[in-house]
């Protein structure tokens, strides 16, 4: 039955799903909790889904049991004696009318190959109880190849993206298409993309006005003029140039309308035909093939879009989510939430993510670490405040100095002023603390590895920061390298002027970057070479008279 009674699509528009933890979890069984979080991600994908979190009491509804031990769990749950890692259905004893799922086993690694086993292998859930007697793990993902993400290797056809649907219209309404292409596109010179539409209408006369129209993201691209002749019903190929300013880093959404004006015949002769029918075949594509992979960072939008750059592996392999020592039901909440937000983006489970305090936060480990936690009890900001932009304290936000004496003349337009009275390197967040800041940066510098922080003012606001986080997290809302969340709204800066970049580019690219961002190299480099094939044309002609002047040339 499942998702089912957990998720129903037809029923769940905003779902929400508790798990529950007997005892205060570890990180492993935190780890299969996020496991099951973003397969449940996965499912709903564009709705939304919170996991709100109860530890040591199960509440009534449908829910989830995470459990690191099958002899710990209620008698009245009535699990079978089986070793090993196991999946059941159960009826609450909280609400005999719900239902938990319980993920259970004899130690944290049954309980994690339970977690895999529920997203990977859905052939071996038969009856109320299975036991899991195996696990084959996929092969590691490799950078940018989410399985909802368009590829830059291959063409990535309409009929092949799971969020289009109705291809067909009778023109009353638009065509949409849905796409999330890699947050990290270096598009460099490149001014437009390809779209190739191939598409076909039923052979009704039209007259002149007709046309094929396509919009991105709400931006009109082109009008094609409908064909008028008897073959109109054959496939029929345009390609509308994509303007990349128009597109957005990540989620993008293509309009199509057949806009059907039916040739007059006559003064009484011009009723529309009620049998006007267009349709975009599923062979039709975006054209983003060969474009590097290389973003600019830090940039919120694109971790609050998809993610990035830890969704750049769709495992999460090379993350490391840090929590507070003895995580609180909300921060745990928000970790969960975070991972299905991933999942819905990704299309797929995030099987490799760690779990970690802030012991295990080490700057060699080749990691790109999430930060989550209050001021009061997360020490990992206390290690990473000499590298963060802003740090928080009990008066406020204060902006590091970390560019010597003129920072403040240099960054002064950081500042937002919410009153008369604005504190030298203070920002000003209409007149208290903050509900919350998100922080990018690179750690340890020059790494290329990235560190999100979430710093919440207190528990009690991790509810609200979620509901606007996930509101907004398709917009740009959320964007630069520090965003504030007051209330529900996020105001985000540009503090500093430190950049790293992830990805790679090829060495001609890079070139011409850098004679795009120094003309003066341009001319530098000329005169050089023309310098130098002088002293080489030179050396020949003296080479080629000495031998003259010998008798030998």
């Amino acid at each position: 039955m499942l998702p089912l009674p957990f998720y129903d699509a037809a029923v769940n528009l905003r779902p929400v799903l508790p798990i529950v933890f007997l005892t205060q979890p570890s990180p492993r069984a935190l780890q299969a909790a996020g496991i099951v979080a973003s397969w449940f991600g996965i499912l709903t994908d564009s709705r939304p889904i919170r996991f709100p979190v109860s530890v040591g009491t199960i509440p009534p509804g449908n829910a989830i049991i995470i459990s690191e031990s099958a002899a710990s769990l209620p008698a009245s749950l009535q699990m079978t004696a089986s070793s090993g890692p196991n999946i059941a259905m159960r009826d609450n004893p909280s609400d005999p009318n719900s239902k938990v799922l319980v993920l259970t086993g004899d130690t944290a690694d049954d309980l994690l190959t339970a977690a895999m086993a529920l997203t990977l292998q859905r052939d071996l859930l038969q009856g109320e109880q299975v036991r899991i007697p195996s696990l084959k793990m996929p092969a590691p993902r490799a950078p940018d190849d989410a399985p909802r993400w368009l590829s830059t290797e291959r063409i990535n056809r309409i009929g092949d993206i799971a969020q289009s649907t109705e291809l067909q219209t009778d023109g009353s309404n638009p065509i949409a298409i849905y796409m999330r292409l890699p947050p990290d596109l270096y598009y460099g010179a490149k001014q437009n993309l390809g779209l190739h539409l191939s598409y076909r209408y039923n052979a009704v006369p039209l007259s002149n006005e007709s046309t094929l129209q396509a919009s991105v993201n709400s931006s009109y691209v082109s009008s094609t003029p409908l064909p008028h002749t008897d073959k109109a019903s054959a496939q029929l190929d345009t390609v509308v140039p994509v303007p990349v300013s128009d597109m957005r880093p990540f989620s993008n959404s293509l309009l199509i309308r057949f806009l059907f004006q039916v040739a007059k015949k006559g003064e009484c002769e011009d009723t529309p035909s009620n049998n006007l029918q267009g349709a975009i075949l599923k062979d039709s594509y975006l054209d983003i093939r060969n474009i590097p992979h290389w973003a600019v960072l830090p940039n919120l939008e694109i971790f609050a879009n998809a993610g990035y750059p830890f969704t750049r592996k769709a495992d999460l392999a090379d993350t490391g989510v840090v929590l507070p020592d003895n995580a609180s039901p909300e921060e745990i909440e928000l970790f969960l939430t975070l991972m299905g937000h991933f999942g819905a983006q990704t299309g797929y489970p995030v099987l490799n993510v760690t779990v970690t305090d802030a012991e295990g936060m080490k700057p060699d480990s080749q990691k790109d670490y999430i930060v989550l936690g209050t001021v009061d009890d997360q020490p990992a900001l206390n290690s990473l405040n000499p590298s963060l932009p802003v740090m928080v304290d009990g008066s406020g936000l204060h902006i590091q100095d970390t560019q010597g004496f003129f920072a403040q003349l240099q960054h002064a337009w950081w500042k937002v002023r919410s009153s008369d009275r604005v504190q030298s390197g203070q920002l000003e967040t209409a007149g208290g603390l903050p509900d919350a800041l998100i922080e990018g940066i690179e750690w340890p510098s020059g790494s290329s590895h990235s560190v999100v922080v979430i710093n919440l003012r207190d528990r009690s606001v991790v509810a609200n920061f979620l509901a606007v986080f996930l509101k907004t997290s398709q917009s740009s809302d959320i964007s630069q390298s520090v965003s504030v969340l007051h209330g529900s709204r996020f105001v985000s800066y540009r503090i500093g002027k430190d950049f790293y970049h992830v990805g790679w580019l090829s060495r001609w690219v890079q070139l011409n970057m850098l004679f795009t961002d120094y003309p003066w190299l341009m001319v530098v480099s000329t005169i050089f070479v023309c310098f130098l094939l002088a002293v080489i044309l030179r050396t020949m002609l003296r080479r080629r008279a000495r031998a003259r002047l010998q008798g030998n040339g």
